[in-house]
């Protein structure tokens, strides 16, 4: 699969959060963009679990809106 056919992909293209996404999951030094792309297939917390939240540029208010609204798209 290409990153462009994953919901979570998907969705951080549509906010506007691909490159914040991605820069966050390579600085906490974890998984890789593409495994967070692939654990996200069906886990409605994966941003959560990501990354640490308050160790990003864009703090942890930004990520925690972020995740309510993926969380809640698949209700």
């Amino acid at each position: 699969m290409k990153n462009q056919d994953y919901e979570l992909h998907k969705f951080l293209s549509k906010h506007g959060a691909v490159r914040k996404f991605k820069a966050n999951v390579e600085r906490a030094g974890g998984l890789t963009y593409l495994e967070e792309l692939q654990k996200g297939e069906g886990d409605p917390n994966v941003i959560a679990g990501a990354f640490i939240w308050s160790d990003a540029p864009e703090g942890g208010d930004y990520w925690m809106k972020l995740n309510h609204k993926y969380s809640n798209s698949f209700d």
